[in-house]
């Protein structure tokens, strides 16, 4: 309409990813590759000596030993602003003992100290860690307390004491606010003929309400407003699943009917890689009975499924779980299942899918890795899912939410927004 003043025009779309990297300032951490000996960097209750055979870039890393707890490791005093926001990236490689111990998690974190008592506040925290893994990076970017504080000691560990590891290359950079993103435009003049949705926009929609007569709104919303619709009762774990005969017609009769409508289906999800989101019968499987499960499962769903699912999470929430390796003792298993998947449905497109990487940033740089040795692997990976799980009642962070759709971007494959839930109690601020 004439004369209207439009607010927050959006200057950038996030389907459109800018390949450029934000971590480009200024390292706030001293010797960050340890090329100026361990100087900086303390190591309480350890040893942290120099090692030039085992390197990440440069010629030198820190080796670190003879820890006593799982919280030690390298440390140091940094000065953050409150409220600012920051990048965090560094590499590590386990040795030692490792068989007796098995898989390893690695953390960074914050240690914070205020005038009323102290706090940790983790960075990221990866799990399933080997030495076999070679050098592995943890990557976060977050937003710092936004409170003053007394002092802030930045440190990596997490793995059994038993567990020594080399450690290298350690950047934190201040990521600039996007001051750019919106602007207020005056005298516009537009009109818009929306008829449909020309990108994916759906929901997630139970399968009985599709079908039960008594729930016609439901079945007009869901028709009119969206042209995707995932259905969850796919997921293994329901109480139509057992091992010999599953039953889906039900939901099966509501992605025909989605179809019908014009609307396309996403399977969520084939497999779950956290426990406990598998079927009772399954639980104590190991090994190659584990296997057989996995594989009978997969041709089940693809028997039944072909043809009517256009995307399907194979395995969901990969780098919070590994369920499925542990069981099977198989490392590789997941990029299995998505070439037993693609082998038996070759229509359907295969996805990732994960939490705390759009939303939050402590696993968007480990999500950016998984997604590329997937890809690398040339498994059938035809894009990534990223669940939006805003904290209720916090206005997202603009400049941190593009930092990390353009640090995923950099995989070359469709992002697609799995799942998005926000909270206020503004409708129109929710809007916005």
């Amino acid at each position: 309409m004439p004369g209207i003043c439009l607010q927050k025009f959006i200057l950038w779309n996030v389907f459109v990813l800018f390949l450029c990297s934000v971590c480009c300032g200024q390292n706030l951490l001293l010797n960050p590759s340890f090329e100026n000996g361990v100087t900086y960097w303390t190591h309480d209750g350890f040893i942290m000596q120099l090692e030039f055979t085992q390197t990440h870039g440069g010629i030198v890393s820190a080796k670190c030993t003879s820890r006593t707890q799982s919280s030690q490791g390298p440390a140091q005093l940094v000065s953050l602003k409150p409220g600012g926001r920051y990048s965090f990236s560094a590499y590590i490689k386990l040795f030692n003992s490792f068989q007796a111990f098995g898989p390893q998690q690695v953390t960074a974190k914050i240690a914070i100290v205020y005038d009323n008592g102290t706090a940790d506040f983790e960075l990221t925290t990866r799990l399933h860690v080997t030495p076999q893994d070679g050098w592995i990076m943890l990557g976060s970017d977050f937003m710092f307390p936004n409170r003053a504080y007394i002092s802030a000691r930045l440190s990596v560990g997490g793995p059994s004491p038993e567990i020594s590891f080399y450690f290298d290359n350690t950047s934190l950079v201040e990521i600039p606010e996007l001051i750019s993103w919106e602007q207020d435009l005056c005298d516009i003049s537009s009109q818009i003929d929306h008829s449909r949705h020309l990108f994916g926009f759906g929901s997630l929609m139970r399968s009985e309400y599709l079908l039960d007569p008594d729930y016609t709104q439901y079945q007009n919303i869901a028709f009119y407003m969206f042209n995707w619709a995932t259905l969850q009762e796919f997921n293994w774990r329901t109480e139509s699943w057992d091992n010999t005969s599953p039953n889906l017609s039900v939901t099966v009769s509501a992605a025909d009917l989605l179809i019908k409508h014009g609307l396309k289906v996403r399977g969520h999800c084939m497999f779950w890689a956290v426990k406990g989101h598998e079927p009772d019968w399954v639980s104590p499987l190991t090994g190659q009975a584990m296997k057989d499960a996995i594989q009978g499962h997969i041709q089940n769903m693809t028997d039944t499924a072909k043809g009517r699912i256009s995307h399907w999470v194979v395995n969901n929430e990969r780098l919070h779980g590994s369920f499925y390796e542990d069981s099977t003792g198989d490392a590789t298993i997941s990029q299995h299942m998505f070439q037993a998947a693609r082998s038996a449905d070759p229509t359907a497109d295969l996805f990732l899918n994960d939490y705390d990487v759009v939303a939050g940033g402590g696993h968007t740089a480990q999500y950016l890795e998984q997604i590329m040795t997937f890809k690398n692997a040339n498994v059938g990976l035809k894009g990534a899912g990223v669940e939006s799980h805003f904290d209720d009642l916090v206005e997202p962070d603009v400049t941190l939410v593009k930092a990390r759709l353009d640090r995923l971007g950099q995989a070359g494959v469709p992002l697609w927004i799995s799942e998005l839930s926000l909270s206020s109690h503004n409708e129109s601020l929710k809007a916005d």
